[in-house]
């Protein structure tokens, strides 16, 4: 007997709690299509669209959408890593998700960065503007002895180092301490020239987030801060999003404990994998091999495909001189 699949589109029809709830489904999910990262998003001035899809009455992707108006007629919208899968075989409705996300969106700029490694022949109707994100993938589901003998060697040594070094890691909610990281975080940016959130993107996201999902951990010597981390859970995932180190605390090595205990804490919660946030061998170099040290698997993403049909042409290009990439580094400023 021939199985009839009923696809349906429900747009802005779930809350937040229904939502997260449902994220908590996804073998992995990325945190720009968590709802605290949309309400994040919208308070930059962005609108944000979300979509439930289900097949047959059963929820199986979620998708976040954040618009841009450029003129009365035009508007941009970017699919920032989804559709969320939340049952691994709705994947082969991609193009079905895709021709509503169109039908919905119409007379919109549809920019559209897949969660995956996948730039397969099927995606071939439509024109990729940006090469691949890179990043570190790193499975917390392995025992802490695993996690532990996963790391490289130096890293290791440098992590026993930073144990013995007498240290105080704190959990902070807020307060001057948080301030300081954010403040420092920026400040290596705006030094080494890659791109990042904003420091106001970056307390916006935190103050959209559900009780318990921002680990905020900060390293002490002689209650004097070195060095802190930000790690932003989403579904059973997280994202190390931001994070300094001064002289002092690289000398330390407190960076290696703060991401140690971090991987601790969250992998003790529940949390399956963590994102270590991207890696840019070419503006951060040190940075990429610290994160590579972790034991986790790299990875570079489809890249940012306009979605046919589109408006004019385009070519691809490489990470920041594309044209989609002003739009993309607009929604964390």
């Amino acid at each position: 007997m021939e199985v009839v699949i009923a696809l349906e589109f429900r747009w802005d029809a779930v809350g937040v709690l229904t939502w997260q709830r449902l994220l908590q489904r996804a073998d992995g999910c990325s945190l720009q299509q968590a709802w605290s990262y949309g309400r994040a998003v919208a308070a930059q001035g962005h609108e944000v669209r979300r979509l439930l899809v289900e097949e047959n009455g059963e929820a199986v992707a979620l998708v976040q959408v954040a618009l841009r108006r450029l003129a009365a007629r035009l508007s941009l919208a970017l699919v920032m890593r989804g559709p969320v899968w939340l049952v691994r075989e709705a994947a082969r409705h991609e193009a079905d998700v895709l021709a509503e996300l169109r039908r919905e969106l119409r007379g919109a700029v549809l920019l559209w960065s897949p969660d995956d490694t996948n730039a397969a022949a099927r995606r071939s109707t439509h024109r990729r503007v940006m090469t691949g994100y890179s990043t570190i993938r790193l499975d917390l589901r392995r025992p802490p002895a695993a996690l532990r003998s996963g790391l490289d060697g130096k890293w290791r040594n440098m992590l026993v180092r930073a144990e013995a070094s007498g240290l105080e890691i704190r959990a902070v909610g807020g307060g001057h301490l948080l301030h300081w990281l954010i403040d420092h975080n920026e400040a290596y940016r705006a030094k080494i020239g890659y791109r990042g959130p904003s420091p106001a993107f970056v307390r916006d996201l935190g103050e959209a987030q559900p009780p318990g999902h921002r680990l905020v951990l900060v390293a002490l010597e002689k209650r004097e801060p070195v060095a802190g981390v930000i790690v932003d859970r989403h579904g059973a995932a997280a994202t190390y999003y931001a994070g300094c180190t001064t002289e002092r605390g690289r000398a330390l090595r407190a960076h290696h404990l703060l991401l140690w205990q971090a991987v601790e804490r969250l992998a003790s919660s529940g949390v399956g994998m963590l994102d270590l946030g991207g890696i840019d061998t070419d503006k951060a170099a040190g940075v990429a091999r610290f994160k590579l040290g972790m034991g986790g698997t790299p990875m570079m993403l489809a890249g940012t495909y306009l979605v046919a049909p589109w408006f004019g042409a385009a070519s691809e290009r490489k990470g920041p001189q594309s044209p989609a990439a002003p739009f993309l580094a607009s929604l964390e400023r």
